[in-house]
């Protein structure tokens, strides 16, 4: 037992940062009637696509709400503007979502909330970084193989030198 979980600590220290189906959290802030948590991925951010999804709770039941208006707006570097209406989001049908060209710099995204007559406004900031190559970000996740192989391989060595040795 104590060689699987020094194992598992061991695979699960190898891996990358999980996020969930929203990316990283950026804001999580009560606005007018709402509460509003403004999510973006990929992490971390690099020029190009970011997908900038919101959640939309009420703030005295903190009920999820489906049916409003949400509209997100980046201010980036050199007052650069973008603005989208976001929709709901395809994999989590919770968030609603508005994929956006952004270039390096740091970022706002203010996020309008429109349900009736409630409306409101948060905000959130990030960083973008420069444009990075991809396979590089797996290497975690390609060395794992060669290092198993290797624990493997020194395993075996170890139980055919202890067998040498009681062998007469």
């Amino acid at each position: 037992m104590k060689r699987f979980l020094a194992f598992a600590v061991a695979l699960l220290s190898c891996t990358a940062a999980a996020s969930g189906d929203g990316g990283r959290l950026r804001a999580f802030e009560p606005a007018g009637d709402f509460r509003v948590a403004i999510f973006t991925a990929p992490e971390p951010l690099t020029a190009g696509p970011v997908d900038v999804s919101v959640l939309v709770q009420d703030r005295a039941t903190e009920e999820t709400i489906l049916d409003a208006e949400v509209t997100i707006s980046l201010t980036g570097p050199g007052g650069f503007a973008l603005s989208a209406p976001a929709v709901r989001h395809a994999r989590n049908r919770l968030f609603y979502a508005a994929t956006m060209q952004v270039a390096p710099g740091a970022w706002t995204a203010s996020v309008g909330v429109r349900r009736g007559a409630a409306a409101a406004e948060a905000q959130a900031t990030f960083d973008v970084e420069e444009g990075s190559a991809r396979p590089f970000r797996a290497w975690p996740y390609l060395s794992l193989p060669p290092f198993a192989v290797a624990l493997f391989a020194a395993n075996r060595g170890l139980r055919r030198r202890e067998r040498r040795r009681r062998e007469p």
